[in-house]
């Protein structure tokens, strides 16, 4: 679990930079996904792993949401970058 806490530290900056830029939805919208994915994962997996099968979850929202982040983050650039040509 503590593996994954790095991953959520990583978050939040993301986080704080959609912020900082004004893209409040785009938060609302990764912290939707990363929930979803740990509470799927949760019931798939707690049968089977018990309390691992949560920290598992977890770890796997996050890394949903950096994934989204990091997917958005260089979507935007492009548009960025396409505007200034």
């Amino acid at each position: 679990m503590g593996f994954f806490l790095m991953l959520a530290g990583i978050v939040n900056v993301w986080q704080g930079y959609y912020r900082g830029i004004g893209r409040v939805r785009l938060t609302f919208l990764f912290s939707v996904i990363q929930i979803a994915v740990r509470v799927a994962l949760t019931y798939l997996l707690v049968p089977h792993y018990e309390l691992l099968g949560v920290a598992i979850a977890c770890g796997a929202g996050w890394g949903a949401m950096l994934m989204a982040h990091r997917l958005c983050f260089f979507y935007l650039q492009r548009q960025e970058q396409k505007s200034a040509a």
